[in-house]
């Protein structure tokens, strides 16, 4: 079943003048979530949805949307990829691409509660360890993220919240 459903949400981005050459389906569950994971990288940006979806993979129970959105904002390696071309008064992420990839992410993502908040984690196992292999396979940058996951709920990492101009 799971196969099937990432096989038809492939199939639906489709169009009549796709070459033949990218309409191909990986033959596994866990390849064609690989492929899956591909997509989202050529749509996200690689290094955006490598650490944002690095941080949910290694997370023990699933992360807020505020919580990915910090994280992300104190992540130097993100911030540079994502203010390549322009450097912005206030270096936070922009909520919106956070947005835009749990929109992508679909079903695949399950909100559940946790200590009376949402938070984000796989909804199913495969996805989970195919995410382990893929976003957390090299054991330096496991090692940075899960750095930055124990900082930040520690408190060693500074959150800049977003300043009112007004209040300047």
């Amino acid at each position: 079943p799971l196969y099937l459903k990432l096989a038809c949400s492939a199939a639906q981005r489709w169009k009549s003048y796709t070459p033949e050459s990218e309409m191909k389906l990986a033959p596994t569950p866990r390849e064609i979530i690989k492929q899956f994971f591909e997509r989202l990288n050529q749509v996200h940006g690689t290094l955006f949805v490598k650490r944002a979806l690095g941080y949910i993979t290694a997370s023990k129970n699933g992360l807020s949307s505020t919580e990915l959105e910090d994280l992300l904002s104190c992540d130097e390696e993100a911030l540079r990829d994502v203010f390549q071309f322009h450097i912005p008064p206030l270096r936070r992420l922009p909520t919106l691409l956070w947005t835009r990839l749990r929109n992508d992410l679909g079903d695949y993502l399950a909100e559940r509660g946790a200590d009376g908040v949402v938070v984000y984690s796989w909804y199913h196992r495969q996805f989970r360890e195919v995410a382990e292999e893929y976003f957390l396979g090299n054991v330096e940058f496991k090692e940075e993220i899960h750095g930055m996951l124990v900082d930040y709920f520690i408190g060693r990492l500074v959150v800049i919240e977003n300043v009112n101009a007004n209040n300047v």
